[in-house]
């Protein structure tokens, strides 16, 4: 019976370690900027060693980016209550939509406080926008794999997977270059998230329409 409870502990433990560090990366980078933050600031602002960020997080990246796990994963919850007759990319497009209404509303794991930060990290830096499409292809595929009745490294799967990516990403990085992002408050970033992502997909849908044969 001891051995669960001290598992049970240690698994806490390990969690609120990551959330510590997380918590006082986006502290730092949020006073003083992403590149100026580093590794040692991170470690001493949670009062741990380096060497303890580093067996939590092999990046900075990494670290900032552990938030999207949990975007990830709250997108893919909503995406299996959604039929399988209804085509990948609509999907994926219905499935994000109805999380960020959730996060509006203030149901679910992830909250508007959570999806303006996500926000702000993806678009501090170039290397965290490339590991955001490489998790998001990773974490996308997986499941769409099991929808569609494949495996993850079907070429069909790496390829919806992709322009999904693409298709965020690109939202995402035109939010940040949006002035009005900056003037949005907190709990309407939500919807402005669903209105970039199906704008951006829309753009997708009808560039697609107008291509010629064979390009």
């Amino acid at each position: 019976m001891g051995v669960p409870v001290q598992s049970g502990l240690r698994e806490r433990k390990k969690q609120r370690t990551r959330a510590t560090l997380v918590a006082a990366a986006l502290d730092l980078v949020d006073r003083q900027g992403y590149q100026r933050t580093t590794i040692e600031q991170i470690a001493g602002a949670a009062e741990v060693s380096p060497r303890t960020v580093a067996h939590y997080f092999p990046s900075k990246d990494m670290m900032l980016l552990s938030l999207l796990d949990t975007f990830t994963d709250a997108v893919n919850d909503e995406l299996a209550h959604i039929p399988l007759e209804t085509p990948p990319l609509h999907a994926l497009l219905t499935a994000n939509i109805t999380m960020l209404d959730k996060a509006a509303r203030g149901e679910g794991t992830m909250t508007a406080a959570r999806v303006g930060t996500l926000l702000r990290i993806v678009n501090l830096a170039r290397s965290l926008q490339l590991g955001t499409i490489r998790l998001r292809s990773t974490a996308t595929a997986e499941v769409l794999a099991r929808r569609i009745g494949t495996t993850p490294d079907d070429p069909a799967v790496a390829l919806m997977a992709a322009v999904w990516a693409a298709v965020t990403s690109t939202a995402w990085q035109s939010m940040g270059m949006n002035e009005t992002l900056d003037q949005t408050a907190v709990e309407d970033l939500p919807d402005f998230m669903s209105r970039t992502l199906t704008e951006t997909f829309d753009d997708l849908v009808e560039l697609t329409a107008v291509l010629p044969a064979g390009t």
